[in-house]
């Protein structure tokens, strides 16, 4: 009887649960906050205890992440990430602490590990000129991401020089997926 009054107990607190809410939960060095309204969650925002700033926020549309932020101690956004096709790929831009961008390109969101994986091309910026110096070819297997190619930008001299770490040469296609062979030319 005493198992049937817990459990009855427990039910109705958990159905009277207010649809728009904010659940905390303490989670090691951090502090994890989570927005609902309609009983549907529609932000999260994860703090570092050790300064009280936000880490990381992420905001939801339908259970689906469509964007997600990183932020430096002082507040200012290190990474600002917009979903650009579902499920998991994301547009991007990386910044410097001093505010200038820093990188742009795509990321593969893998949300189970909350990680973020660089895909295809990206172009990065001088800290101090502002100017593109050099574009980096990105591959992922969902695991990890590795740089094929780097073509580094001599703005002065207007050359290009190109640096390839690995040949790949695809090996088969399936419907959303291609398989490949990476040849490791050069060092990373």
């Amino acid at each position: 009887m005493g198992k049937f009054l817990y459990l009855l107990t427990f039910l109705i607190i958990g159905c009277n649960q207010n649809p728009n809410r904010t659940e905390i939960l303490n989670v090691g060095n951090y502090t994890v906050k989570k927005y609902f309204k309609n009983n549907s969650k529609i932000r999260t925002e994860i703090i570092d205890k050790s300064d009280n700033h936000i880490f990381t926020s992420y905001e939801y549309k339908n259970g689906i992440t469509e964007k997600l932020n990183e932020y430096y101690p002082n507040g200012k956004i290190k990474v600002s990430a917009t979903l650009l096709h579902k499920p998991n790929f994301f547009s991007a831009k990386k910044y410097f602490e001093n505010g200038k961008i820093e990188c742009e390109g795509s990321y593969e969101f893998i949300e189970k590990e909350n990680k973020l994986l660089e895909i295809d091309y990206w172009i990065f910026n001088n800290e101090k000129t502002g100017e593109v110096d050099s574009i980096v070819q990105y591959l992922s297997n969902g695991k990890r991401s590795i740089p094929i190619q780097v073509d580094k930008i001599d703005n002065k001299k207007h050359k290009i020089k190109n640096k390839k770490y690995f040949d790949v040469t695809i090996k088969g296609e399936q419907k959303d997926s291609m398989i490949v062979k990476l040849k490791k030319v050069k060092k990373i």
